[in-house]
């Protein structure tokens, strides 16, 4: 997309002038283009870096490279206090969050509070039942695609996890991986 950018100028600290770039939606300023550019896809959706192997788009090509950690099941990114592995580390950043108990991210609306700002925002749904995802079952509301997906096996049925010492179903790998532990733990 060709974005007519604001290349005026604006003095530094040191009497220098410096190119002010602006957003032509939101009118923040950037002493980059490069920055510019990534920033105004914020505002169109564009996501032109494409993983290879499962062609969901970013934005970035650095966020693109994190993704693709996924499908080659590198977690460099370890917890200090438990060792849980994550493939970005501003995943881990948040995860720490979790065992100092943190929670910067507080609701204008109740008293609530969250450790990460993606958290808070899913929270305020609640407030506006403005869900971006809904149930065309039930309707229930939520924030993120997967979250549906994985509630909609509550209709369907579909349950395609087995355990393999008692064979019991499960529609969801985590609940599969619970299970499972109990068998375990039975046995030590």
């Amino acid at each position: 997309m060709d974005t007519p950018l604001d290349l005026s100028l604006r003095k530094t600290g040191n009497g220098q002038r410096k190119p002010d770039l602006k957003c032509v939606y939101c009118k923040k300023a950037f002493d980059r283009p490069s920055l510019l550019k990534r920033h105004i896809r914020t505002h169109t959706g564009e996501k032109p870096h494409i993983c290879d192997i499962c062609k969901k788009g970013f934005s970035t090509s650095s966020s693109l490279n994190t993704h693709r950690r996924i499908h080659i099941g590198l977690k460099p990114h370890v917890c200090p206090l438990c060792g849980k592995c994550f493939t970005a580390s501003s995943n881990l950043y948040y995860h720490k969050m979790t065992h100092t108990k943190n929670k910067p991210h507080k609701c204008d609306v109740c008293p609530k509070s969250f450790p990460t700002p993606g958290d808070l925002r899913s929270h305020m749904y609640l407030h506006t039942n403005s869900w971006p995802f809904r149930c065309p079952t039930c309707y229930r509301g939520f924030s993120k695609p997967n979250n549906l997906k994985n509630h909609y096996f509550i209709h369907t049925g579909e349950k395609q996890y087995e355990c393999d010492v008692c064979k019991k179903k499960f529609a969801l790998q985590c609940n599969l991986k619970a299970h499972e532990k109990l068998h375990y733990t039975k046995d030590a």
